[in-house]
């Protein structure tokens, strides 16, 4: 019996096929796609990617806990005097602090603003005010919480992350790799547990890493169809990677998809012009990458214009390394994250730093690395991808394994100012997406060749190193903290606190041995007749994500809600001063904010270069700078005089501080204005008002200059103000200079955006308001504009006249205002561009379909009547 031939597709329907969404090297018409989700694995694909979180955070989603660490605010000098032994549920998490200092405090500043119809640009709570750019406000998962402004959607908004990075790992190993079902579906579970997302949950980093499936995914897109709708995705997630968090980790995602598409566009087939579509594909992804910039321009410009102003910028521009490479040490945290130890209560970290900044973020299983991944390169087809990825995962580990010449790239300009230490959040899904190859080949159920058992030596020899550990601890965990106890110089009070460390390690080298030998297991079963079994696969998808799952429990701290920033009856009746405090010994900067109380010290990871100047001249030396934070913790000397009120430096004078917080009891002389849950303020009555008046002017030469003397002890802020003879507005104080200046002035209302002033002058002079200098306030005087001069280093001021007068100052950076243009301009590019590309798509394949309906016409014969209509 004779097959039936198949009858040859019209030459006019094959170039009908050609356009958007067709492979132009083949010229064939797409074949039509089976669905890639039905909704059965659709619900289990959900059900797996979120039931980790609700496992992890139960208490948390119940309303029993809170998704904080909030014990920290019951560590020695932050805010709690005295917390009950059964309400601290898990010490150790001070590595956490920025959640509770810096992260919920943003969250609620950033709330009330947007309730008050404000957009948050400035914070006038930290550092005398300045730019609140550092903080991801515009990310699309803090809008839960602005929506109910309360702490309970923390770990909903986890959900919401887990979700985005799961269902992207899922939909990127279907369109991406090409992989099956189950490979997708044990990706998307492993990945939103990887040490990366498990360390550092409830941090702004795991909100960038979350979208980097999608971004691959985009960039996969564009590469195959680079004349289609896949550039304006890659523009979409682009800025919502570059917004989401952290902007170095954001630009780490950027790095390595650069480097992903570098790969993509050699590995694609190319067809007969391989220049015309390298040069194509290289245009759209550039275009791509350039309108997602734009989109996020309100964010990055004034992010940007206040980082340069930073010390800590200035520092790493000058090729201070925070965190630097580790080196092959690295190696055994990246395969077993407590393999040094963690910064948890009874345990003892090995490395510089903690456990979230160590290698034990790249953390993904044993069992996916060292024997899911490797498969990856058993199909010949595959290699290539393959290839790729491992090349990505390993720039990802450069950093901590100190990789020659890859660390001197990553130490050029602009890329210096990223923490390198965090890239191995990028070799976590490398090494996830090569699992998904690699069990796509377990699934085939083929017997692997007996030279593949060479895989196991990497596990067995972790593996014997682990049982080596055991006997053999680490110093100084093995012998050391004995003997550092009994020279009174430990961190630990008790020989059962070092034994309990000493277990908790072999614990950690035990749980590594066991996965080694399950790694081993399976590579001896996949080149054995074992290799075809229905349930190795079973095993192995449960295998993994149990590992992951087994070392996520735990981690993460969930408080009692009591514990949250209860009131402080010392702090209560100066809620909402114009005049500034200083916390001595206790509430460490951003603490503040939950009493709406200004402070001159801040933390946010910039740190005002100026303002970090001015308030080093007056600091306590016994009280070192932290380097992540420098005057997070800082304290200046502060006297009881002889009627019983507090004297401080005259740079804090300047300042406008004029509340001291104490925490503990009083000294016998002083006299405290309020008192109360374990605290008590006093009052420096030699504060200067926020906005005053100096006597007379003086110039300096440069900004040294102006340093000297301010941090002279004799140095009168009432007296003298100083404006360096560099400054571009010098010229409109020469005619006070040498001149005595007589007026007082007083704030009338402000905002967060926004001070209005009213002087009374008896002769021009300069008014001087005790807040940080920017760029972006602009000023007017009776309502015409004045310029702003930089006093004292690193507070402004404005020239005005005899009389009574309104001055105002707004905050309008113009990097924000240029900002939301080009994200507008943007915007509508995108739009005009998917629609053109959309009517395109429909025109073309009308105007194809008519002419080809055109061309059958033509064919001769082709109207006749056929036997069958004429018998009839």
């Amino acid at each position: 019996m004779c097959a039936r031939r198949r009858p040859k597709t019209p030459q006019v329907m094959l170039s009908a096929s050609i356009g958007p969404g067709t492979d132009r090297s083949t010229g064939s018409f797409p074949r039509p796609r089976r669905r890639m989700t039905t909704l059965p694995q659709a619900i289990l694909l959900v059900l797996v990617v979120v039931a980790p979180v609700f496992v992890l955070f139960a208490p948390s989603f119940i309303g029993q806990k809170l998704l904080l660490p909030l014990d920290v605010l019951a560590l020695d000098g932050v805010y709690l005097s005295e917390v009950p032994p059964d309400r601290v549920a898990w010490w150790g998490s001070s590595v956490l602090a920025d959640q509770v200092l810096e992260y919920e405090m943003n969250r609620r500043f950033v709330t009330d603003e947007l309730r008050a119809g404000r957009v948050p640009l400035w914070n006038p709570y930290g550092y005398c005010g300045a730019p609140f750019a550092n903080f991801h406000k515009y990310s699309p998962f803090m809008w839960p919480y602005y929506l109910f402004g309360t702490p309970r959607v923390l770990p909903w908004i986890q959900l919401l992350v887990a979700f985005t990075a799961g269902i992207g790992t899922y939909v990127y190993g279907r369109r991406g790799l090409g992989v099956g079902y189950y490979p997708a579906l044990v990706a998307a579970a492993a990945f939103p547990l990887v040490g990366f997302f498990v360390l550092w949950r409830g941090f702004s980093l795991t909100y960038v890493a979350a979208w980097l499936p999608w971004l691959f995914l985009a960039i996969d897109a564009t590469v195959r169809r680079p004349v289609g709708l896949a550039p304006v995705g890659l523009a979409v997630v682009t800025a919502l990677v570059l917004v989401s968090g952290q902007i170095d980790v954001a630009g780490q995602a950027l790095l390595a998809s650069g480097v992903y598409a570098v790969g993509c566009s050699l590995l694609k087939e190319r067809g007969k012009r391989p220049v015309r579509r390298l040069a194509t594909v290289g245009l759209m992804l550039t275009a791509g990458w350039g309108v997602g910039f734009l989109l996020s321009a309100p964010y990055l410009l004034p992010l940007a214009d206040y980082a340069r102003t930073g010390a800590r910028f200035q520092e790493r521009a000058a090729g201070s390394e925070e965190r630097p490479p580790i080196g092959l040490p690295a190696l055994p945290a990246l395969l077993l994250p407590d393999a040094y130890g963690t910064s948890r209560e009874g345990s003892f970290y090995l490395l510089d730093g903690n456990q979230l900044e160590g290698p034990a973020a790249g953390y993904a299983g044993v069992v996916l690395v060292l024997f899911l991944a490797p498969l990856a390169f058993v199909v010949r087809e595959r290699r290539k991808t393959a290839a790729v990825l491992l090349a990505i995962g390993i720039l990802g580990l450069s950093w901590d394994l100190d990789v020659p010449g890859a660390v001197q790239l990553l130490r050029l300009p602009v890329l210096n100012l990223m923490s390198h230490n965090r890239f191995v959040f990028v070799s976590a899904f490398a090494w996830v997406a090569l699992a998904a190859l690699g069990f796509e080949q377990v699934l085939r159920r083929e017997r692997l060749r007996l030279p593949w058992l060479l895989g196991a030596v990497a596990p067995f020899t972790f593996g014997v190193w682990c049982l080596h550990s055991m006997g053999h601890l680490p110093e100084p965990v093995g012998s050391k903290l004995g003997t550092t106890l009994v020279n009174g110089r430990a961190l630990f009070g008790s020989v059962d606190s070092i034994r309990s460390i000493q277990e908790s390690y072999v614990v950690a080298y035990a749980r590594g041995a066991l996965l080694c030998l399950a790694a081993v297991a399976g590579w001896v079963l996949v080149v054995s007749r074992f290799g075809t079994s229905r349930w190795l696969p079973t095993v192995l998808a449960v295998t993994t994500v149990a590992e992951l799952l087994g070392f996520a429990i735990g981690v993460t701290p969930q408080s009692d809600p009591a514990m949250y920033y209860p009131e402080i009856e010392a702090l209560t009746p100066l809620r909402g001063t114009p005049d500034r405090v200083l916390g001595l010994g206790c509430l460490p900067a951003n603490l503040n904010e939950r009493f709406r109380l200004r402070e001159v010290r801040g933390y946010d990871g910039v740190d005002p270069a100026r303002m970090i100047e001015l308030l080093e001249l007056c600091r306590d030396v016994r009280v070192p700078a932290e380097r992540y934070g420098r005057v997070q913790v800082y304290s200046s000397p502060v006297r009881v005089d002889s009627v019983g009120t507090l004297a401080c430096s005259p740079v804090l004078d300047m300042l406008a501080v004029r509340h001291i917080v104490v925490r503990g009891e009083p000294p016998a002389k002083a006299k405290p204005v309020t008192r109360g849950s374990g605290y008590w303020t006093g009052l420096n009555p030699r504060a200067l008002p926020r906005a005053f008046v100096p006597e007379r002017i003086e110039t300096t030469k440069d900004d040294a200059e102006t340093l000297r003397r301010l941090g002279d002890p004799g140095f009168d802020p009432r007296g003298v103000a100083f404006i360096t003879t560099k400054s571009d507005w010098s010229g409109c104080v020469d005619a006070l200079l040498g001149k005595r200046v007589s007026g007082r002035a007083e704030i009338e209302s402000e905002d967060s955006g926004a001070v209005t002033v009213i002087t009374r002058m008896e002769t021009s002079g300069l008014m001087v308001l005790g807040d940080l200098f920017d760029d972006g306030w602009k000023a007017t005087v009776n309502g015409q504009p004045m310029p702003i001069l930089r006093v004292n280093h690193a507070i402004r001021g404005v020239v005005v006249p005899e009389g009574r007068s309104t001055v105002r100052f707004d905050y309008r950076p113009s990097s924000f205002v240029i900002g939301v243009g080009l994200a507008i301009a943007a915007a509508v590019a995108l739009i005009l561009w998917s629609a053109g590309i959309a009517g395109w798509r429909v025109g073309h394949r009308l105007f194809e379909i008519l002419r080809a309906h055109a061309s059958a016409a033509e064919v001769p014969g082709q109207n006749e009547p056929g036997p069958a209509t004429a018998a009839r």
